[in-house]
């Protein structure tokens, strides 16, 4: 074109006028889809705090379990040495040594079992916790013995319902972006144009211009694809509050569920603790009986063996009402479910 140089800069500028939904639509789309992954993340975080204190609390069960069973197992040894003395003494025949012998040893398979079942526990949650599985847990702090049973009003949405209500936001963006396409998009632009050379080739000089306009798009609803594309939003819409709907009834239901589970594991536990604490007192003054002579080690025995069992139900009661009031927490979308125990 007779010239050696170029050198070319343009600017430009557009602004929408009208768009019929569809800048709207697209920001609403947008930020229910940030609720939505946010609402996501919440109900994995939600779903994981609740299934280290399920781990956590089955590690304190088989804990206890554990001490239960050693406690078992020192009272088979001091029948056992009881016994012993009585045998020399002549009180006793080969026969109540043989039954306290094998108490003993029946207490002794209890303690290594329950040692067994502590380790499969407290592997479950080492994995959990993304720890060495050589590592071992040791638990410091007790729970508390519940005076009452301890309820709260839900304050909070589940994470799971406000993901529901983030995808019902997200198609109904959809459909006004559909239906946005319906209508005709205008927009001004002004532009900017500076160069060597610019609108006449042939003159190599430096020179500019200026240029100021409106755009008009419109598709006029050709072959109706704006029709169908508008019908699969709203039935996606529909489909959205469905099962928006059916949330809500599940979480409710298991609102509910999780109430009486809660209400049925404190009765529980309040039932256990008493028969423990019958238990306790019936061995105390069988074992006194039992070394004035006036009870058979074979009885001792057996209320030895209502003692560890009294020990072990009041042990998973209270582990039981805990695991219930946990699920609770998890069906109210309660706080409490990040705090400590």
């Amino acid at each position: 074109v007779g010239s050696k140089e170029n050198y070319q800069t343009d600017l430009r500028l557009s602004v929408p006028l009208y768009t019929g939904g569809k800048i709207s639509g697209r920001v609403s789309a947008a930020g229910a889809t940030v609720d939505l992954y946010r609402a996501l993340e919440d109900a994995n975080l939600d779903q994981l705090l609740y299934q280290t204190r399920l781990e956590y609390l089955s590690l304190y069960r088989a804990d206890q379990l554990f001490d239960a069973a050693r406690a078992s197992q020192k009272r088979a040894a001091i029948i056992r040495d009881d016994v012993h003395s009585l045998f020399l003494a002549g009180a006793a025949d080969s026969v109540d040594l043989l039954e306290t012998d094998l108490a003993w040893a029946q207490a002794d398979f209890k303690v290594k079992e329950a040692a067994s079942l502590r380790r499969s526990a407290e592997i479950r949650l080492i994995i959990l916790l993304n720890l060495l599985a050589e590592d071992s847990l040791v638990i410091l702090d007790l729970l508390r013995q519940p005076q009452s049973m301890e309820t709260e009003d839900a304050c909070v949405l589940r994470a799971e319902l406000r993901a529901a209500e983030a995808a019902v936001a997200f198609r109904q963006a959809q459909v006004r972006l559909a239906q946005s396409a319906y209508f005709p998009t205008i927009s001004a632009y002004g532009g900017y144009s500076y160069g060597k050379p610019n609108l006449d080739f042939f003159n190599n000089t430096w020179n500019d211009y200026f240029t100021v306009g409106a755009r008009l798009s419109w598709s006029f609803n050709v072959g109706r694809k704006e029709r169908f594309e508008t019908q699969r939003a709203e039935y996606s819409y529909r489909a959205a509050q469905r099962e928006r709907d059916e949330t809500v009834e599940r979480l409710e239901r298991e609102k509910q569920i999780a109430l009486e589970n809660l209400r049925l594991a404190y009765q529980k536990y309040e039932t256990a603790r008493h028969t423990y604490e019958i238990a306790s007192n019936n061995y105390r003054l069988a074992a006194q009986k039992h070394r004035r002579g006036a009870m058979s080690s074979n009885h001792l025995l057996q209320v030895e063996t209502s003692l560890s069992e009294a020990e072990a139900v009041l042990a998973a009661a209270l582990v039981d009402y805990y695991i219930a009031q946990s699920a609770y927490y998890f069906s109210i979308g309660s706080e409490k479910l990040r705090r400590g125990l």
